[in-house]
């Protein structure tokens, strides 16, 4: 199966579905229900070549 113009790196096929750094994510979150997120200084002992994010209000369920 032939791709049309796939994506040139691993990410930007991530961000052209929504995701983006979990940084942006966050801020999204918190702007949304107004509270500030802490997350956890030390991350797990393996590294992680890449990291996303995103916020997705799921309107059908919400409570508001």
């Amino acid at each position: 199966m032939q791709l049309n113009n796939p994506p040139s790196s691993f990410g930007e096929g991530y961000e052209e579905v929504g995701y983006k750094s979990v940084r942006e994510a966050v801020k999204e979150f918190e702007t949304h229900f107004q509270c500030k997120v802490e997350l956890p200084q030390m991350g797990p002992p393996i590294s992680f070549a890449h990291e996303f994010g995103r916020f997705f209000e799921d309107e059908r369920y919400s409570r508001y």
